[in-house]
């Protein structure tokens, strides 16, 4: 840990941070929306009026979209539980092929873009993000470390609101395979030469972001989010600094 003083980088989480992602209360209906997306791109619903090999009813559509949500959810549980990623498309490409539906590697990238659409649906800009990133990269370089089985889906969240020209790296989980707060989660950023000790954390999960930042002895600032478990580690895991508004950080470090 240390002080916000002297610093080049500032690595932001994304959702709970620089937008709203109120996900928990309707986890089950995005996943099954985005599963349902892949059928249709797969035109599996359309194959009950031709007259191919392979039928699929809508009944065994409806089983396969919540066996297959059942799926995710339990990795989700035990992703968090071993801080290892369980990437989108590996989740996908498993599923179809245990049940012998058609697809072409080609299309897996694709079939992650529809999967996560329900998810992009329902993200908001929080206040004040613009203005502050535009502000703050004129000092520093940016970066996102996001925990998240989609590099489409952050990719896409940032071109949404138009945050992607802020950021120097984004380093997500699907890509280095472990999880926020493992400190092997940083070694991307470590590959291109930047430094911890450059570096200040910025976050909205007291065990993601800032018992990252503590395992890597990184200077950090919570942003504190009412929507937001922190699985009561209130007074347990503090920042350097807590904030309630991201516009604050202006104020520490400008």
């Amino acid at each position: 840990m240390g002080n916000l003083k002297n610093k080049k980088n500032l690595l932001f989480d994304l959702a709970g941070t620089l937008v709203d992602l109120p996900i928990e209360p309707i986890w089950e209906q995005v996943n099954l929306q985005g599963i349902e997306n892949i059928f249709n791109a797969l035109a599996l619903k359309n194959n009950l009026e031709k007259n191919l090999e392979q039928r699929y009813d809508e009944n065994t559509l409806q089983k396969w979209q919540t066996e297959f949500v059942k799926q995710k959810k339990t990795l989700r549980k035990q992703a968090k539980k071993d801080l290892k990623e369980y990437p989108l498309q590996e989740q996908i490409k498993i599923f179809l092929q245990s049940k012998k539906i058609p697809f072409t590697q080609d299309q897996l990238k694709e079939l992650d873009r529809q999967f996560i659409l329900p998810e992009l649906e329902i993200c908001s800009l929080y206040d004040g993000v613009m203005d502050t990133l535009k502000k703050l990269k004129q000092k520093y370089k940016l970066f996102i470390i996001t925990n998240n089985v989609s590099r489409i889906l952050t990719e896409e969240t940032l071109k949404e609101f138009s945050l992607e020209k802020f950021f120097t790296q984004i380093i997500v989980s699907e890509d280095s395979a472990v999880r926020k707060p493992d400190k092997n989660f940083l070694q991307p950023f470590l590959k291109n030469g930047y430094f911890l000790e450059d570096s200040i954390i910025i976050g909205d999960r007291l065990g993601q972001d800032i018992l990252l930042a503590y395992n890597c002895n990184v200077a950090s600032i919570h942003i504190e989010n009412d929507h937001i478990d922190n699985q009561g580690l209130q007074g347990k895991i503090k920042a350097d600094v807590s904030i309630t508004r991201i516009t604050e950080l202006l104020e520490l470090l400008w």
